[in-house]
């Protein structure tokens, strides 16, 4: 599999307000999710608690999931989790086909910077984000953190 292409996307509206801002959109993956940046609130237990379940489910399942790599160590055991490592090549977060935030409105944005280096265009959209509010503020949340299973398993099948 291509390690540099991610997966493709079509967005398409669930509705018919005139206003593009307030809009609902729907999004459509062409082909299975294949690779998930794992995003989560530092220095939280329950946090790396979960974090770790969803990383283990994610792998168990084939999709392959990448960490920030300051967090590698804490995911000691379970297979197939890769760390962030930007350096020379094709840049890793290229062929991110979903984030998933694991936090606050905090983490989201943290992981929004991940990306600041990315070439943007019109083709080359951000991921989707699924955020999952673990954090003290959560306005940007999709679904609360107790709710991952359910949420990911929509967006995987």
């Amino acid at each position: 599999s291509d390690v540099t292409r991610r997966v493709g996307i079509t967005f398409g509206y669930e509705d018919d307000i005139a206003l593009p801002s307030r809009r609902r959109v729907t999004l459509r993956w062409h082909e299975p999710i294949r690779r998930v940046l794992l995003v989560k609130k530092q220095q939280q237990e329950a946090v790396l608690a979960l974090a770790r379940e969803i990383a283990a489910w994610l792998a168990a399942h084939g999709i392959a999931v990448i960490v920030e790599e300051e967090a590698i160590s804490e995911f000691s055991g379970i297979p197939g989790i890769t760390s962030l490592i930007t350096g020379e090549g094709p840049h890793p977060l290229a062929a991110v086909d979903l984030v998933v935030s694991l936090g606050g409105d905090g983490t989201l944005l943290h992981a929004s910077r991940l990306f600041r280096f990315l070439e943007r265009g019109i083709d080359r959209l951000l991921p989707p984000c699924l955020v999952l509010g673990a954090g003290s503020l959560g306005f940007l949340a999709t679904a609360p953190a107790e709710d991952w299973q359910s949420s990911i398993q929509y967006l995987v099948r």
